[in-house]
């Protein structure tokens, strides 16, 4: 806030409140047995179901990130994970109607699913 408050002295601050004020967990965990399926195979079914759930419901995902790529540094070092991705899920109207009156919300979309 200093930085700010230096760089901007005329400037007036205000700070949201916290919108997370959330007692229940806010992540959720699910693990498939493969019975012997090639992994490879699955999750690209996997990302079709993803993505075919989630359109009825006015939700896009406007981004996909190959983690593992980064974490290996494009395969230089040994990864733990055979994949491990990211995909932004966002629902534009919700966050179009949300950011009119608290702009920081775009921070925070789109949500991102892990898949490892």
């Amino acid at each position: 806030m200093a930085v700010f408050k230096k760089s901007f002295p005329t400037a007036k601050f205000a700070f949201s409140e916290d919108s997370l004020k959330e007692a229940r967990n806010l992540v959720t965990q699910y693990e498939m047995d493969l019975d012997g399926e090639d992994w490879e195979e699955m999750k690209e079914e996997f990302e079709m179901n993803l993505e075919a759930g989630f359109e009825p419901f006015g939700f896009v995902m406007p981004s996909f990130l190959d983690l593992n790529e980064e974490l290996t540094k494009e395969g230089t070092v040994e990864s733990p994970y055979d994949f491990y991705d990211t995909y932004s899920i966002c629902k534009l109207k919700v966050i179009y109607t949300v950011a009119k009156s608290r702009p920081e919300a775009s921070a925070f979309a789109p949500c991102t699913t892990m898949v490892i």
